[in-house]
Parts: structure tokens; C-alpha cells; sequence
């Protein structure tokens, strides 16, 4: 529980709007469980604050399951109910968001109703509970309660109409906390499954009542987190895991401009291509989505972005706006990410002053989603009129992928775009004979560098 003390500041800050847009604000106000889930928060609203899926989770005392493509939320979920056998039968809590951005997982999610039906045909008894946004219809109800059978929950789940949901974030602490409260009110064991792809609005007193009655060990909770992050064929379509090609080779194909830099001048080549970028945009209006290898090995080049945050502060003071994606591998808690929205002014500088805090994975020496990653920032909300540019920032290869690639053809089809891979060599060492070692960065002949944006229309 938190002390009344730090609940009462807390209260009193957001009473008085002090917490400024973009800021992070101290863990130290939180105890416990929640500490841990506060400092990994990777997103901050101006009209309040949100909690990622993953910072979800964590306050929760539960687990992220990604499902990463369409084809696989069925089997994702399928998966996630399996916890429900007959030998330890549990009560289930279904928490479903059911807005408009879930209607592209209509489908897969009619499908797994079977999981649903085969749990509760292992004596597990279901609850059902959806939400939407602030000021639609409804911010969170139940829908079909344990007593209530499992033909009842059927129905109701099949009867979900996915619209409304006004801004990214959406209420889904509303309905956990009524879901936790139904779950801990049985006294069984109990799962707790939420179903969402978008993060939660900051909720602070509905996520001490969650985080309280899920410290409860009788009590699992799972996070799955509907990932579909482009649409479209490509020319040459890939297998769902594709080759694995080097950074060069992968701007060569995209069209996209390669750069290699040694790492300890890595700021210095990203100012260098703000800098560059904005001088061929229209009246200098340009945004940016650095799109960020996460992973474990890339941990002595991420610290080299913090030397990046005034080149990046000065970008913004200019009009210019900076947007973040984060990537790892399929396998990991996630295998991309938006970090940073474009939306929110300032906020790429506060990450990048702890990007080795607030980026680097704990996790796994190696991310090659970069091609997922890449098709993730073209969605990124780019304003019509306004350049467009796309870094991509890692020491290791790259694995194809077909909705990646088909997203970012289309997206440097567009006047105005365009694209560039940093990639990130590993320091020299000196010579035998203690010359100093060559900072500058290299530009390797197989990659030639693409044209300057193209002007807006």
C-alpha cells in the first residue's frame, strides 16, 4: 500500500496540473510492487498519463504475452487458457478491450471463443468484463459473471462490438479493477486475462486496488498484447521468419540510405542527419521516428544516445518533432514498440537523457525485428505536408520481413519521406604502434546513399 503521505502529494500534484507534459515523474513517491512498475511507465500523456501493457503487467504481478501477427492472437490466447485443466480448475476473468482498433482482430478473436468453451469444459468457471475510453458509452462493464454459466459468457463474448475509443490510451483499469475484485471475492484460484493493443489511462488509485488483490498468490495474471502492425503484400513475399541480411544489404534493397558510424561518434552522425534532413525539408518541417535496436547487446551504444539529447532538444525547440521505436526479437516481451508517439512534444528528450534506463533490454543479446520495426514507425501519426524520416539505429543484422518491408515501400513512395540505417561498427582498437584509432565515421562502398527527400507537393 502506499503511505498516505506520498498518496496525498500525488493527489495534490495532478490537482494542480504541475506535472508537465512529457515528464517522468519520481518512483520514490511509490512502494513496493509498484515502484518496480512505475520506473519501467515508457509513456506520459499531456491530458494525464498512460501505463504501457507491459507496465500493466507488471503492477499486476503478471506476465505480457505478444501476440505479433494476426494468425497468431487465437493461437496466443489458446495458449493462455491451457492454464485451465481439469485437475486445477480455476476461475477465469476475460478482460476484453472493445474498441474501434480492436475490430482488425475480429476474426481471430470469434476463434478463440473454442478456448473459451474447451476451459469451461474442464470446469473452469468465466467472467467476462469489457471497456472502452473515456466518454464513450461505457468505460468499463461486466458483461456475464462466474454463476452465470459458460453458454452465457459465450454469448456475451461473441456479441462484442468493437467502436468507440477516443484517444491511443483506453480504461482498462476500470475493468481490472472490477475484474480483480470479482476474482478475489471467489476465493479460488483465479486467472486474470486482459486482451488489449493499446496501453491503459493512468489510474492510480484503481492500480492500487488491482496490484493489492493480485499480490494475492492464488491469483495469475496474463497480458495479451494484439500486435498488427501493417497491412499489405509485398512483391516478394517472406516466410514469416525471414533470411537474416546485414544493415547495408537492407538499405541497399529498401532504397533506404546507409551510414556506417563507429559508435563513440554515433550523437554526432545523428545530428549530422537531423541537421541534413531538415536543411532539403519545406520551411524545415520535418518529423523524425528513431527506431531504436533494444537489445541487450546494444547496451554501450544505446548510452551513446544520451550524448544525442541536445542535438534532439534542439530539433524540437525548432519546430521539428521526434517519435520512438523500440525493437527486440519475436520471442522477447516484445518484438517492437512505439515508445514515443509523435504526438507528445519533448518526451523523445526525457527518454534519451536515461535511454540506457529507459530502452535497453534485460533480455537477449540479440533484436533482428528491425524490418517489423521499420513498418511499425510508418504508422506512426506523420502530419500531411510535413517531411518525413525514418533512422534506424543498430549494431546487428536484420531479419526480413514481408508487412514490414511492403509498409515501408509504400511509406518512401510517398513525396517527402525517407529513410536512413545508422549502422553502429564496434570501436577500433589502436594500432601496435599506439597511433590513435580513426574516429570518422565510414561509409561503406556497397551502400550507396539515397537521394535527399523528395519536396512535398
Amino acid at each position: 500500500m502506499w503511505s498516505s503521505r506520498a498518496l496525498g502529494a500525488l493527489t495534490a500534484t495532478l490537482a494542480v496540473g504541475c506535472i508537465l507534459p512529457g515528464i517522468y515523474e519520481d518512483p520514490h513517491a511509490y512502494q513496493g510492487g509498484i515502484r518496480a512498475a512505475w520506473e519501467a511507465r515508457s509513456l506520459v500523456a499531456s491530458a494525464g498519463k498512460w501505463d504501457d501493457l507491459r507496465a500493466v503487467a507488471e503492477i499486476a504481478g503478471g506476465e505480457v504475452r505478444v501476440a505479433s501477427r494476426t494468425a497468431s492472437v487465437a493461437e496466443t490466447i489458446a495458449d493462455v487458457m491451457e492454464r485451465c485443466d481439469e485437475s486445477r480448475p480455476r476461475d477465469v476473468a476475460v478482460v476484453v478491450d472493445d474498441t474501434s482498433s480492436m475490430k482488425r482482430f475480429t476474426d481471430e478473436l470469434r476463434v478463440a471463443a473454442g478456448s473459451f468453451r474447451a476451459a469451461a469444459a474442464r470446469g473452469c468457471r468465466l467472467a467476462l468484463f469489457s471497456y472502452r475510453d473515456r466518454g464513450d458509452a461505457y468505460e468499463a462493464r461486466a458483461l456475464a459473471g462466474f454463476g452465470e454459466g459458460a453458454s452465457r459468457f459465450e454469448e456475451a463474448y461473441l456479441g462484442l462490438r468493437y467502436e468507440g475509443g477516443g484517444d491511443w490510451a483506453e480504461g482498462a483499469w476500470k475493468a481490472l479493477d472490477a475484474a480483480s475484485a470479482a476474482l478475489h471475492a471467489t476465493g479460488h484460484r483465479g486467472l486474470l486475462v486482459l486482451i488489449s493493443d493499446a496501453p491503459a489511462h493512468y489510474d492510480p488509485l484503481a492500480a492500487e486496488r488491482v496490484h493489492d488483490r493480485l499480490a494475492d498468490k492464488r491469483i495469475d495474471t496474463v497480458v495479451v498484447e494484439l500486435f498488427h502492425p501493417v497491412h499489405g503484400k509485398s512483391k516478394k513475399p517472406v516466410p514469416k521468419r525471414g533470411a537474416v541480411v546485414s544493415l547495408a544489404a537492407l538499405a541497399g534493397d529498401l532504397g533506404a540510405k546507409h551510414r556506417a558510424v563507429e559508435r563513440d561518434v554515433l550523437a554526432t552522425a545523428l545530428a549530422a542527419e537531423l541537421a541534413a534532413a531538415r536543411a532539403s525539408a519545406p520551411h524545415g518541417a520535418l518529423d523524425v521516428a528513431l527506431v531504436v535496436d533494444a537489445s541487450g547487446g546494444m547496451s554501450s551504444t544505446i548510452r551513446r544516445l544520451e550524448d544525442a539529447v541536445e542535438p534532439v532538444r534542439a530539433f524540437e525547440h525548432g519546430g521539428g518533432r521526434v517519435a520512438i521505436v523500440a525493437y527486440r526479437n519475436e520471442g522477447d516481451a516484445y518484438a517492437a514498440r512505439v515508445v514515443v508517439p509523435l504526438e507528445i512534444p519533448s518526451l523523445a528528450v526525457h527518454v534519451l537523457e536515461r535511454a540506457s534506463d529507459r530502452l535497453l533490454a534485460d533480455e537477449g543479446a540479440v533484436a533482428d525485428e528491425a524490418e517489423l520495426a521499420l513498418g511499425v514507425a510508418t504508422k506512426l501519426a506523420w502530419v500531411p505536408g510535413r517531411a518525413r524520416l525514418v533512422i534506424l539505429i543498430s549494431n546487428q543484422k536484420a531479419r526480413r520481413n514481408a508487412d514490414g518491408e511492403a509498409a515501408l515501400r509504400r511509406f518512401l513512395a510517398e513525396p517527402g519521406s525517407g529513410a536512413t540505417i545508422i549502422d553502429v561498427l564496434p570501436m577500433r582498437r589502436e594500432k601496435a604502434g599506439g597511433g590513435a584509432p580513426a574516429s570518422a565515421p565510414v561509409a561503406p562502398a556497397s551502400a550507396p546513399a539515397a537521394p535527399p527527400l523528395r519536396p512535398v507537393p
